[in-house]
């Protein structure tokens, strides 16, 4: 196979991956959401935190960084994981790795897809 070939291929799991992403939006934006504003309500609130300054910030200039880099983290994780456990269980995995693209190529397209929805969630 071409590397012409091996690039559309890998576009079209991007795009596969892109779609995918887009269409599952609410858990992309929501539960980030609400998983941070518990994080301030708990740590903040409940745990009665008060702490003025660290290096002369206050507490949730301290805390949004953290918690903004754990949730994208965790959900471009959860997201490539979930993208090939589900490819796996609904058994059309088989179609990229039957076909003449190269192992790596696949892999990019999925790494890909998953930096796009890092990238929206930002």
């Amino acid at each position: 196979m071409t590397w012409r070939a091996q690039y559309y291929g890998c576009l079209a799991m991007i795009k596969k991956e892109c779609i995918r992403t887009l269409r599952v939006w609410p858990q992309i934006f929501v539960v980030p959401v609400i998983s941070m504003s518990l994080y301030i309500v708990i740590f903040g609130r409940i745990l009665n935190i008060h702490i003025n300054h660290i290096n002369h910030y206050n507490y949730i200039q301290f805390l949004i960084p953290g918690l903004l880099m754990m949730s994208i983290i965790g959900t471009v994780f959860n997201g490539a994981a979930h993208s090939v456990f589900h490819a796996k269980f609904e058994r059309y995995i088989e179609e990229p790795l039957c076909s003449p693209m190269y192992d790596t190529v696949i892999l990019l397209g999925f790494v890909l897809g998953a930096l796009f929805r890092g990238v929206v969630i930002v």
